[in-house]
């Protein structure tokens, strides 16, 4: 997997390489405010030592912490001080980035379209019926056994996740579709503690869908998505639900 020019959509992202090929991420902020963060609950040093987690949507999950936040605003403050505008906000940094991406991937030539697809529906499969992404590297190889054109790219359990990135982008976005045009809809929350006793709260939302059959009431439940919050109080929940609407 490689970044064309990460440094253009994230101020505060820096990579390790070997031979042209990230093999690590890392967070100049987090690194430089070390000794302000540290402390905080769900701090972690996967960014400051480098993360191999290079999926798609890790530099922007990163970017959403309450510790990068932190880092984030100490910057701003002592750029400020230094009177130093600043390059981007952090505002700018999604839509870069998902076109740089997406520039990516029109660059394939019609047979490799052919094999992504079949490695994406692969990916989904797995997602949907909660397989470990280590069934995906199987599967591949089961489809190259029955000579099935696949490629030769994206066959490992990490390029799983990335694909399964791609299928979550999608369903999120259809999901705002769909409660844009729904005539009401209702938030549910439940809370969770993960490994490293970080709170984290699951929101769903459950809405009236009008279009698909006008005919009769369907009402869906959906899974909208999962959120890190300081303390699992109502203030927290409050915050976390009007993050993301």
């Amino acid at each position: 997997m490689t970044w064309q020019n990460p440094m253009l959509t994230f101020v505060w992202l820096t990579y390790e390489e070997n031979d042209g090929f990230v093999t690590a991420l890392k967070c100049e902020l987090c690194i430089k405010y070390y000794n302000n963060i540290k402390y905080m609950r769900e701090f972690s040093t996967a960014w400051i030592n480098g993360t191999s987690n290079l999926r798609l949507s890790n530099p922007l999950d990163h970017s959403d912490t309450m510790c990068h936040k932190r880092a984030y605003e100490l910057y701003v403050a002592e750029m400020e001080a230094s009177g130093t505008s600043l390059v981007r906000s952090e505002a700018d940094v999604q839509d870069s980035s998902q076109q740089t991406i997406t520039q990516s991937f029109s660059q394939y030539s019609a047979i490799q379209e052919a094999q992504i697809k079949k490695k994406m529906e692969v990916s989904y499969f797995v997602a949907k019926n909660e397989l470990p992404y280590t069934l995906y590297e199987k599967i591949i190889n089961l489809e190259k056994h029955h000579n099935v054109d696949i490629g030769d790219t994206y066959i490992n359990s990490n390029q799983c996740g990335i694909f399964i990135d791609y299928h979550g982008e999608y369903l999120a976005d259809k999901l705002k579709k769909d409660l844009c045009s729904a005539k009401f809809y209702s938030v549910l929350t439940d809370g969770s503690t993960d490994s490293y006793t970080i709170e984290k709260e699951v929101i769903y939302v459950l809405y009236f869908d009008p279009i698909s059959n006008p005919d009769r009431v369907d009402v869906k439940l959906t899974f909208l998505y999962v959120k890190d919050i300081p303390k699992a109080d109502a203030i927290g929940v409050k915050s976390a639900i009007e993050k993301k609407f």
